[in-house]
């Protein structure tokens, strides 16, 4: 039996109960940032490989961006506001598609990523005992964060639909330190279900 044979109105069901299974609450994050990053996984190439095969792949993400000075963040022990961040990162990826049969229509992968980052944060600081305002920048370069995805599954529904599922998991290898504004490491794990 298919998904596509449960007919339109059970698959609509199971989606949104999928979909609410993730919805899990989330906890806000230091600095404004954090290791899952819109947009960075947009193509057919980053789905899972639908036939076994060792790969290696580079990957390259920029970011330039800003806060207004009315928004404060919290920045390795400090109060940040009018940050400006811009950041580079430089991935090497190993994926693995094992020949393992799952059935026709499923595939299984692994894969893991290995960042250099790059970045560079100006803000207005203060303690967080609200002293006074400075100015102050940091820009580091460095090994970022490890991004492991032991599982990842693809379901081919038919030939124009795919799904894809995966749990990621960002290790906290990347350098960090309190009280500089620009790490390459968040000091954290973070674990991403995917669908």
């Amino acid at each position: 039996m298919e998904l596509t044979d449960l007919g339109p109105s059970v698959t609509r069901r199971l989606l949104v109960v999928a979909a609410l299974i993730f919805a899990l609450p989330s906890i806000a994050e230091e600095g404004g940032s954090g290791h899952y990053f819109p947009g960075s996984m947009s193509s057919f190439i980053d789905g899972v490989p639908s036939k076994p095969g060792f790969l290696v792949r580079g990957q390259y993400i920029g970011y330039d961006g800003s806060a207004e000075a009315n928004r404060e963040f919290p920045f390795a022990g400090q109060i940040a506001a009018n940050v400006d961040a811009e950041t580079t990162a430089l991935g090497l990826t190993f994926v693995w598609a094992p020949d393992w049969d799952l059935g026709e229509k499923w595939s299984y992968a692994m894969t893991a990523t290995i960042p250099w980052v790059d970045i560079t944060v100006a803000a207005d600081v203060s303690d967080a005992a609200g002293g006074p305002t400075v100015r102050r920048s940091d820009s580091e370069s460095g090994l970022g964060d490890v991004v492991l995805i032991p599982a990842m599954f693809r379901y081919k529904a038919n030939p124009d639909l795919n799904f894809d599922a995966r749990l990621t998991f960002y290790a906290p290898t990347g350098d960090y330190e309190v009280g500089r504004l620009a790490n390459p490491g968040k000091n954290f794990w973070s674990i991403e279900p995917t669908v």
